[in-house]
């Protein structure tokens, strides 16, 4: 049974290791560098494959963003599937098949169209995570919604502090900036949260099996196809969630002494 350690495979061209690729099936993933993430200048590996479409791991070079997406990533996802009583796949043995350098570009593989399998995929994770979503909020308090976490280290651009900044954040990046991104026009924008997150979760569910999947948007240095939106769609609410849960228990650890 090859190891974590094993798993952060520096692929084709790379000085591969042997005892991770001699055998077996590999997964493909893809690298992008110089990216705006959990910090500025990111490197950040996506697998492509959909049993574990959305999946990424996030670092600051290579073999931390590898190691990431094979340990820390990885047991979340399973995590996020099990409690939705989704099958959890095996994480093969990695393969970097891609390298891209510059914030919001493409991988070749997002300019293939989009397959049905991930298209249902990324529906199906979009469901699953609203519905964490909306449990995870209406178990806090008002007071842990807007609690502040001040020891939390964010880039100077994510504004989105608190779980009901969170919440906002997850409702605006879907429909204002990635569906926007392919020139879709976003809903108005609700005042009241809960009936934001409700308007946007049915705008996208109602617009993605309507795109072409072949659709490509190109504005300056940046490229957005439908391939590459579902990726970023299936990935990012289940990590916001992620990160919510956490802040939640440290804002009640903190609000309780």
């Amino acid at each position: 049974m090859r190891t974590r350690a094993n798993l952060a495979c520096i692929g084709r061209g790379c000085g591969r290791d042997a005892s991770v690729c001699h055998a077996g099936a590999m997964v493909a993933v893809c690298l992008e560098f110089g990216v705006g993430a959990h910090v500025d200048d990111a490197a950040v590996a996506w697998v492509y494959d959909h049993r574990w479409w959305g999946l990424c791991g996030q670092g600051t070079d290579e073999r931390s963003a590898i190691a990431d997406l094979a340990g820390r990533a990885a047991d979340a996802y399973r995590g996020f599937l099990a409690r939705h009583h989704l099958a959890a796949p095996t994480l093969d043995a990695l393969e970097v098949v891609e390298r891209v350098h510059g914030d919001e570009r493409s991988f070749e593989r997002d300019r293939q169209p989009a397959t049905d399998r991930e298209l249902e995929r990324t529906l199906t994770i979009l469901d699953a995570a609203r519905a964490d979503l909306s449990a995870l909020l209406a178990a806090c308090s008002e007071t842990e919604l807007d609690w502040d976490d001040p020891e939390r280290r964010l880039p100077a651009w994510a504004r989105w502090r608190t779980l009901r900044q969170m919440a906002w954040h997850i409702a605006d990046t879907e429909s204002r900036y990635y569906l926007a991104a392919l020139d879709i026009d976003p809903p108005e924008r609700a005042d009241d949260l809960d009936v934001e997150l409700r308007r946007s979760h049915r705008h996208v569910m109602m617009t993605l099996p309507t795109l072409p999947r072949d659709r490509r948007v190109e504005r300056g240095d940046e490229q957005w196809t439908t391939r590459k939106l579902l990726r970023r769609l299936a990935w990012h609410e289940p990590a916001e969630l992620e990160a919510m849960r956490q802040l939640r228990e440290r804002a009640r650890t903190a609000l309780s002494g």
